[in-house]
């Protein structure tokens, strides 16, 4: 099941780079760096409301998942009430702050002057907030089939719309407009398959049985959506305010790259937090398919950014131009290089969520994301745009704790598994550094996407059977033992 859906979601992914790929060099061409930034910036607004969710969905993900799975339809049904009543409260509140006062985010557009954007955005979030609880039923039942299926439909629906209006209309209005439209259509198609499931009519209001259960799991889930977001998309604000919105594109599109790119490894992550779930109890399953998975997912990682950050300069002077690569490049390389951790840690992410350590991930999310946030606004301010890579750094090694805690707390100080995995991802890092050196003192530059593409080809197969090799070798031998051998002479 869990090879099944990770497929599908891998599907979904691959569809929506590819859009991504065709896409971005055409908002660029017909709307221009200045209302290309303001679409930007209004997405990253929509998706900063959803912290005002309260981690809300994620409750809902977690508790439909085990309420499913023993069977309980009642308490699915008052779970949902609930939340849905929570969430149009929050979506009317936000619907009157955005369409009705559009000014308080008039500092953000520093040399764009249409406010109007704002009441669009303002639709957007409601709608967000409105078919929230039923966007998330079909991943709560782990019909990964369904959500890549609509997905998919709904990608092209929405970019062949985007295309045309780009071709005839360029304006970000009519492209925002479109999207209230889709927006529509998939929350139609989701309530269709939740009431088709489960044969319920669901009328907003509160259970205060279900209360406590859900705000002790949510609150502390929302602390960490509100820092990770602030942390994430702070750099967005900031260039904003102090470089204009032009220059966003030099961040997003780098970023946008890369952060695609790790929506593979994301899809395959959110496969596993049902599964972590229903097996919280049993520590030796959990362990065992924490383990699997995060070898899984680092090799995956490890053959997706190490081409990409060794390339990255080839790949934009090839899609979009080579000036706009020399500007975005160093932003990439760098953003791209820290990414080689998000397998290894973002499962551990997962598996402490599934296990309701969330006051942990919130108490280290916060210390990251106010140190990131307080070097990136020095960084930026002293260095503009070339500032910004290394906030990423920062935020992947403080992240990475949540490996060592996995293996030291939860596992009962299992050093062995812990260093082995320590020892897998350096020497993926010094792959890297090897392959970058030799890359650089050969010259090597591809003149088009088909050299390019033979290439990366050629890195990714190097790659898995080095990382193969290194992981029987690695998981073969008792490593803190041979340790212990030459440090003491044991």
């Amino acid at each position: 099941m869990i090879i099944k859906n990770s497929l599908w979601s891998v599907l979904l992914t691959f569809m929506q780079l590819i859009f991504a790929f065709i896409m971005v060099p055409l908002y660029i061409k017909y709307l221009g760096n200045l209302e290309y930034g303001v679409l930007i910036l209004s997405t990253v607004i929509i998706g900063f409301s959803s912290i005002f969710s309260f981690g809300l969905g994620e409750t809902t993900l977690r508790y439909v998942s085990k309420f499913y799975a023993s069977g309980n339809i009642v308490k699915i049904k008052s779970l949902l009430e609930t939340v849905w009543f929570i969430y149009i409260i929050i979506a009317i509140l936000l619907f009157i702050l955005l369409f009705f006062y559009p000014e308080i985010l008039s500092f953000l557009l520093k040399d764009f002057n249409n406010l109007n954007i704002f009441k669009l955005v303002a639709i957007l979030v409601f709608l967000n907030f409105f078919g929230g609880i039923f966007n998330i039923i079909p991943e709560a039942l782990q019909n990964y089939k369904f959500i890549a299926q609509i997905n998919i439909i709904n990608i092209f629906i929405l970019n062949i719309g985007i295309f045309y209006l780009l071709k005839t209309m360029p304006n970000v209005s009519y492209i925002l407009i479109w999207q209230i439209l889709c927006n529509i259509l998939m929350i139609s198609i989701n309530f269709i398959f939740f009431y088709n499931k489960f044969k319920l009519i669901l009328i907003p209001k509160i259970h205060i049985s279900l209360l406590k259960d859900i705000f002790s799991y949510s609150f502390f889930t929302f602390l960490i959506h509100l820092v990770v977001y602030l942390r994430l998309h702070f750099e967005t604000f900031l260039i904003s305010f102090l470089l204009g919105v032009k220059n966003i594109v030099y961040l997003d599109t780098p970023r946008n790259v890369v952060s695609k790119s790790a929506v593979i490894i994301r899809s395959i992550e959110r496969v596993f937090f049902p599964k972590f779930s229903e097996i919280s109890e049993d520590i030796n399953k959990s362990k065992s398919l924490l383990i699997k998975s995060m070898i899984i997912l680092t090799i995956i990682s490890v053959s997706i950014f190490i081409p990409l950050t060794l390339f990255f300069f080839d790949f934009i002077s090839l899609w979009i131009n080579e000036d706009f690569a020399k500007k975005s490049y160093f932003i990439g390389v760098v953003i791209s290089s820290s990414f080689l951790l998000s397998g290894v840690v973002g499962i551990s992410i997962i598996f402490l969520k599934s296990i309701n350590k969330v006051k942990l991930l919130s108490f280290l999310e916060l210390i990251n994301s106010i140190v990131s946030i307080i070097l990136t606004y020095a960084l930026v301010r002293n260095f503009g745009l070339y500032g910004v890579g290394f906030s990423f750094w920062i935020a992947r090694l403080i992240n990475s704790y949540t490996v060592f805690y996995v293996f030291y707390f939860i596992f009962d100080k299992d050093k062995n598994n812990l260093i082995k995995m320590l020892f897998f991802l350096l020497f993926n890092y010094l792959l890297l550094i090897l392959l970058f050196f030799f890359k650089l003192n050969i010259n090597l530059v591809c003149s088009d996407f088909f050299s390019l593409i033979l290439n990366i080809i050629d890195i990714i197969l190097l790659i898995l059977l080095l990382n193969i090799f290194i992981v029987r070798f690695l998981w073969k031998i008792n490593l803190i033992k041979i340790i212990k051998r030459k440090l003491y002479g044991k």
